[in-house]
């Protein structure tokens, strides 16, 4: 693949004219060139369809799974959540690409625990895994503070509590500040952010070369 990713993008209906849809597209370019081994569409209301069209046209191995969550090692999250949760995630749809079979298949079964290990979406996605692991903390954190609050609000009645987090009925809690990646869709974790030769640094200049070496459009 070349820099006809952009003409073919532009063909099939969809340009990368904001920042969501141009790091879609450069992330599916790095799934592509395998530089990342599977790339996730859908799971922020991007649009999978397109990228699903975008794989046939290259030739890609694609697959339809359900979304993982963080999983829980220190038993943070109650149990009524842990079983809301799990019949949301039922009802989603995330697209994954890769340049091999094998590795949609480990994806997929990732996929249908439900909840993983920062280990294991680090190695599954190319990202560093320290980076993974400082989300999964921040993420596992605004669970928590969404598991009390509706349980508070709710006076501790666990069926309904888990009627309204199936449904996606959640008061909102702001995440901890992020240190976003200028090239690759990873949130870099503090000591990467303040490292030039970090892992997740390493990984910018990586995707940041291979945009230049297949003609991929610059960011918006």
């Amino acid at each position: 693949m070349d820099g006809s990713l952009s003409a073919a993008m532009t063909r099939l209906g969809r340009t990368a004219d904001d920042d969501a849809a141009w790091q879609d597209g450069l992330d599916f370019l790095a799934a592509a060139a395998g530089l990342k081994p599977v790339a996730m569409f859908g799971r922020g209301g991007g649009d999978a369809e397109f990228f699903r069209a975008l794989a046939r046209e290259f030739s890609l191995p694609a697959i339809e799974t359900t979304p993982w969550d963080p999983a829980d090692p220190e038993n943070i999250l109650p149990r009524w959540y842990l079983h809301a949760t799990a019949a949301r995630r039922a009802r989603g749809k995330i697209l994954l690409v890769a340049r091999e079979v094998a590795l949609l298949a480990r994806a997929e079964e990732m996929a249908a625990k439900g909840r993983v290990a920062a280990a294991e979406e680090a190695a599954i996605l190319g990202y560093p895994p320290c980076c993974v692991a400082a989300h999964h903390a921040a993420a596992l954190g605004v669970e928590r503070a969404i598991a009390e609050r509706v349980a508070r609000a709710n006076g501790g009645d666990e069926a309904r509590c888990v009627r309204l987090v199936a449904a996606g009925a959640t008061p909102f809690v702001p995440p901890p500040p992020i240190a976003p990646s200028r090239w690759t869709s990873v949130n870099l974790c503090a000591p990467c952010a303040a490292d030039a030769a970090s892992p997740a640094m390493r990984l910018e200049r990586a995707y940041a070369d291979l945009a230049r070496r297949r003609g991929y459009q610059a960011r918006p």
